[in-house]
């Protein structure tokens, strides 16, 4: 009896370290296709820009690309949606320049990210 409790447990354990590993073999890929992937890759440059909005920060970007867009959004913890360009045009009309803001403000509600 022992040895039967002995082997069930090598066999709990082994099948447990199993299923952990395939967890962490999910993740490492869901982690490559999603975050690494997308971030080394080169996009094309466009001649027309794209436009992005990111909710949690309230920023708007724009980027030569939609993979422009994704690939920031991969290499950082940004979370920006194209949205229509006007959006971005219409914000920058209305937008205070740059320059007058004080150097310990937050970050720029319009980024260039290319």
């Amino acid at each position: 009896i022992m040895q039967l409790s002995r082997l069930l447990l090598i066999v709990c354990v082994g099948f447990s370290t199993e299923l952990l590993a395939e967890d962490m073999s999910a993740r490492w890929k869901e982690w490559y296709d999603n975050k690494f992937k997308p971030c080394v890759q080169i996009c094309p440059r466009h001649l027309e820009f794209v436009c992005g909005y990111d909710q949690n920060t309230s920023q708007y970007a724009i980027a030569s690309s939609l993979c422009s867009l994704q690939k920031h959004n991969a290499c950082t913890n940004a979370d920006y949606k194209m949205i229509p360009i006007e959006k971005c045009l219409a914000y920058l009309k209305v937008s205070p320049e740059v320059s007058t803001q004080p150097h310990n403000s937050p970050l720029p509600v319009m980024v260039f990210l290319d």
